[in-house]
């Protein structure tokens, strides 16, 4: 049996806007190619590999994770 994606909740609708087709065509090219090939693979055990690693591709492709400054210096934590 063949399993389909449920339809986005109502307010994933409001950022449609912003996953434009090229975004994240370029994220699914720029995905690692074994993840591409991956996602093809007769093993489910793998297509499911690729498809959660495709995702996190494209979840960073459209929510770049934040650059880390290596030179700033920690700030202490204060003690509540």
């Amino acid at each position: 049996m063949v399993e389909t994606a449920k339809p986005l909740p109502a307010y994933f609708r409001a950022y449609e806007w912003w996953l434009d087709p090229a975004t994240l065509a370029l994220a699914i090219l720029t995905a690692p190619g074994w993840v591409r090939v991956g996602i093809t693979a007769p093993v489910k055990r793998i297509r499911e590999q690729a498809a959660h690693e495709l995702a996190r591709s494209l979840c960073e492709a459209v929510r770049p994770m934040e650059q880390v400054d290596r030179n700033q210096m920690r700030l202490p934590l204060e003690h509540l």
